[in-house]
């Protein structure tokens, strides 16, 4: 079994381990970590008649999540993803559940194995391309009144914001985009959110995940406590035999931090390896 590893460490956190303590000084003991159940057994807010999404919120989900994938080629040489874990807990099988991958049509399988095993060359994000929606993952900040919400989003190759209204008319005639035109309405406590008209240069995740420009994208954000169960459903019928639902996403309310610009992002053509131009260079972003 061949391990396919990723790890991204956060700027800031990368910095503080450079401080260096005064003499004598003890690190400080870290807070222990609230979990998802106690919080989710905090008050609900409520503004405008309906639960407040307001905030700074952390899922671990984005265009290139910390996680570990575990491969293995099939019986023809194919590779396969067998297992998808944080690698902060313990291992367990997760993407390679029945129905938590997309269902591809047939002619469409091999292409997205043959890009994901190529992703080096072949994953825009790698060459700071946009994620696009939904492998930008779940909103990192965001701010609401009772016409409009916008989601905020630091993503490695840039900060992106949707500004969706509520309970409005989608936007027509635009050029198609990375992250399409939505509208957004309230089903009981939860915001539901449509989103079409997408072009056809970004991927659903970073397994190769291929889409159309029929793409259409549903998110549903349920707050409860300090969590919002972020539900998100893609239907594309120019690619898939029936609509993909994401495994659910928690999102953790975080007082205490917010977002920020992440650090610009560019290619880096000094690295060794394979070699993806005349130049026989790999390239490949830096961060």
């Amino acid at each position: 079994m061949k391990k396919h590893i990723r790890l991204f460490a956060a700027p800031v956190a990368a910095l503080s381990l450079l401080a260096p303590l005064s003499a004598g000084a003890q690190p400080a003991a870290a807070s222990p970590r609230v979990s998802n159940a106690a919080l989710a057994q905090r008050p609900t807010p409520r503004v405008h008649g309906h639960p407040s999404l307001e905030g700074y919120w952390f899922s671990g989900t984005g265009s290139i999540p910390p996680f570990q994938y575990d491969t293995a080629r099939d019986a023809k040489g194919n590779i396969e993803v067998k297992t998808v874990r944080d690698p902060s807990e313990p291992p367990r099988a997760s993407a390679a559940n029945a129905g938590s991958q997309p269902d591809y049509k047939d002619e469409l399988k091999q292409k997205t194995k043959d890009l994901f095993f190529h992703d080096n060359k072949t994953d825009k994000v790698y060459n700071c391309g946009q994620p696009g929606l939904p492998r930008v993952g779940a909103p990192q900040r965001i701010v609401e009144n009772d016409r409009e919400v916008v989601f905020l989003y630091a993503d490695l190759a840039g900060m992106v914001w949707r500004l969706i209204p509520i309970g409005g008319k989608m936007a027509t005639g635009n050029d198609a985009s990375y992250y399409g035109d939505s509208e957004a309405h309230w089903v009981g406590d939860s915001l539901v959110v449509h989103t079409t008209n997408f072009n056809q240069d970004t991927w659903l995740g970073e397994f190769g995940y291929v889409h159309s420009d029929k793409m259409e994208v549903t998110e549903k954000l349920t707050r409860v406590g300090d969590t919002i169960r972020y539900d998100v459903t893609v239907s594309d019928p120019g690619v898939l035999k029936s609509p993909w639902v994401k495994p659910t996403a928690i999102m953790r309310l975080e007082r205490d931090n917010e977002i920020i610009e992440p650090s610009p992002c560019h290619l880096d053509p000094l690295l060794e390896g394979d070699t993806d131009g005349q130049d026989g260079q790999f390239h490949i972003q830096r961060f």
